[in-house]
């Protein structure tokens, strides 16, 4: 078939002879092993994945700072998964989220307890092994030298950074793309059934990624349509046997959600928050007037994203991706250039699918509301892989030239992964990292505050004192798990000073109250109080801690 000729002819050199339609998997002798273990392509690739890993697992518990209540959500379901076993292929957290990875999450929260690290370092380790997979996956699709530049190109990318060291499920969605294109690639090229039917179940276990999954369906099932229109009679027909077993593997994979989906009374089809985030039932495109209106409407919404994206920071505060233009300069001008010799050359299997991918995965961008970066994070291996091209082809050029323009062009490839890089990681461990908005977005003070609390002796009572959390907000939830407390503050509660003496107790004091702990310590002498300060000097948390009167009085710290 034409579609399986150009892929197998772009990467010939690979595993050649291994075309087989049985229902198996290729046949690798010892002797390839030792060569596939002797090639430097190897070592580059674990290179840049031990980059990758390093930049999401660095101060992973305290880069960003505190954990939000989705993630805490997200802790919280791997506790009932560890408690009850299966709880659904769908939860209700936020506006409803696909709780796949969360059974991934529930063997680090036995592990490591309820702490942000366990529920931060299975999405961080999802993240770096996107990577290997992903240049297997540009491997079979374009060629070596394309595959390790956008692998790099994706290790870097503040998009994939940011999200690698959140505890949201939605990381997993590129790893679980980038796996699926490298099986149905591979078996394009070899025509394996056994792949096809791996490919198949890949695509079908996506679906428990992230909601938006569906569109990356609907694109390779576009492409696919594509690829049977341009082959050739005989081979078409092996192709129809290939999807068809790749169809029921991906039904097989994906009934969970899809019994969920079919079931009228369930989480997923009863979730209103869900329905609500639709942009046509939101009151501003009930305001726009006739059809037109509400094309261009969607139109300049599109294009706000197009900007948020690539040049004018819009942010989301829920994860603080748009702090900064989610792309730099370089790899923008880079991915167009890409996009646009991909146009050009449109024949090519890859090129087609890269475009299917850019103009479909936006769409959540414009037709939901909130959340615009992370619904359209399947975008992010297909920009890496169009801002690839570019270089690879200069880089392929140089190899054809002498030495003096060789290096002189090698370089300046190197130069500019270089300075993609320098960008993204200051972006991320400066700008991001540091910003106020992100401890504020991250509720690092109620975290510091709940980390503090676990570890003071006789689990106390909390009275909590906040003009911004209630009690018990998801974070406390998930870090204080059934510790029993109430709401002090004006904001949220009764306000009173007053102590239960027959248990340990402990203030708790956050933003505006932290002129509170000296009378505290005035009424109950004989506690213990705590102070935390952020960087800037002024209070993050206080806490006095309390014990009952029967246990007797110990002496007061100085407040740090």
């Amino acid at each position: 078939m034409w579609v399986w000729s150009q892929v197998r002819h772009s990467n010939s050199s690979l595993r050649q002879g291994l075309i087989s339609s049985r229902l198996r998997l290729p046949h690798i002798e010892a002797a390839a092993v030792r060569r596939f273990l002797a090639n430097p392509w190897l070592w580059a690739v674990l290179a840049v994945t031990a980059l990758a890993a390093f930049l999401r697992l660095y101060q992973l518990a305290d880069i960003p700072p505190g954990i939000t209540g989705d993630e805490g959500l997200v802790g919280l379901n791997a506790r009932r998964i560890l408690d009850e076993g299966w709880i659904g292929a769908y939860v209700p957290t936020g506006y409803g989220i696909n709780s796949g990875p969360m059974y991934l999450t529930a063997p680090f929260v036995w592990l490591l307890g309820n702490t942000v690290l366990a529920i931060r370092l299975p999405v961080a380790i999802l993240g770096a092994a996107t990577i290997p997979v992903a240049y297997v996956a540009f491997r079979e699709m374009t060629g070596k030298t394309a595959a390790l530049i956008a692998a790099f190109i994706l290790a870097v990318s503040l998009w994939h950074i940011q999200l690698s060291r959140i505890a949201f499920t939605v990381n997993s969605w590129p790893l679980m793309e980038v796996a699926t294109l490298a099986a149905v690639f591979w078996a394009f090229r070899t025509r394996s059934l056994a792949l096809f039917v791996l490919a198949g179940a890949l695509m079908g276990l996506g679906v428990h990624t992230y909601p938006a999954w569906p569109l990356f369906a609907g694109g390779m099932a576009l492409f696919f349509v594509w690829a049977l229109i341009r082959g050739e009679p005989m081979a078409r027909r092996e192709l129809l046997r290939g999807l068809a077993l790749f169809s029921i593997a991906a039904f097989i994979a994906a009934l969970p959600l899809i019994r969920e989906a079919l079931d009228s009374s369930s989480l997923y089809r009863n979730d209103g928050a869900r329905k609500a985030a639709l942009i046509f039932n939101h009151p501003t495109y009930e305001e726009q007037g006739g059809f037109f209106d509400r094309v261009g409407f969607l139109a300049s919404r599109a294009w706000d994203y197009f900007r948020a994206l690539t040049w004018e920071a819009k942010l989301d505060s829920a994860d603080m991706l748009g702090l900064t233009p989610i792309l730099d300069r370089f790899t923008t001008v880079l991915a167009l250039a890409g996009l646009a010799y991909m146009a050009v050359k449109w024949r090519q299997p890859t090129h087609v699918l890269v475009w299917i991918m850019i103009l479909l995965l936006p769409a959540l961008a414009v037709f939901t509301v909130d959340g615009s970066y992370r619904r359209t994070f399947g975008l992010v291996p297909f920009i890496s892989l169009a801002a690839a091209m570019p270089l690879a082809l200069i880089w392929e050029y140089a190899l054809k030239l002498k030495p003096v323009g060789r290096w002189a062009l090698l370089g300046a490839v190197v130069l500019v992964l270089a300075l993609i890089a320098r960008v993204n990681l200051v972006r991320y461990f400066d700008t991001v990292a540091n910003s106020p908005s992100t401890s504020w977005s991250f509720v690092e003070d109620l975290t510091k505050a709940s980390e503090y609390t676990a570890d003071l002796p006789g689990q106390p009572y909390v009275y909590l004192y906040s003009g911004r959390f209630y009690y018990p907000y998801e974070t406390q939830r998930y870090l204080l798990p059934g510790r029993p407390g109430e709401d002090r503050s004006r904001e949220h509660g009764e306000f009173t000073l007053e102590a239960d003496r027959s248990k340990d107790v402990v203030y708790l004091f956050l933003e505006p109250y932290f002129d509170l702990l000296p009378q505290v310590q005035v009424l109950y002498p004989g506690g213990i109080a705590h102070q935390e300060n952020r960087s800037s000097g002024q209070p993050l948390f206080s806490v006095y801690y309390l014990p009952r009167e029967t246990a007797g009085a110990t002496a007061v710290s100085p407040i740090r």
